[in-house]
C-alpha cells in the first residue's frame, strides 16, 4: 500500500522529468544549417535566418555561445562573446 501512495505522488515528477528529457535529447531541425552550408555565401544565408533558424544551427553544431559581464554604456565588444562546444549530453 505504501509503495502505491509514494508512486502515485511521484508519478507526475517523474512524468515532467521525462518530458524534459525528450525535449532535450530530441535531434534538432538540421534544416536551418543544410540551407546555411548549401548557400554561396554563408554570410548572407545567416543574415537571413531569424533567432529560431540560428538557434537551431548552434544546436546542430553542438555549439554555445556566452556573454560575459561588460562594462556600462555603449558599444559592443566582441570578445565578450564566448562561442564554445556544448557539454556533450553523454558524458
Amino acid at each position: 500500500m505504501q509503495l502505491r501512495e509514494i508512486s502515485g505522488r511521484l508519478r507526475p515528477q517523474m512524468e515532467i522529468a521525462e518530458r524534459k528529457a525528450t525535449r532535450t535529447c530530441a535531434t534538432p531541425d538540421p534544416k536551418p544549417l543544410r540551407d546555411l552550408l548549401t548557400n554561396a555565401s554563408i554570410q548572407t544565408a545567416w543574415a537571413q535566418l531569424d533567432v529560431r533558424g540560428r538557434r537551431r544551427v548552434l544546436e546542430v553544431l553542438n555549439l554555445s555561445v556566452s556573454l560575459l559581464p561588460t562594462r556600462q554604456g555603449p558599444g559592443f565588444e566582441p570578445t565578450d562573446v564566448v562561442i564554445e562546444w556544448a557539454p556533450s549530453s553523454h558524458d
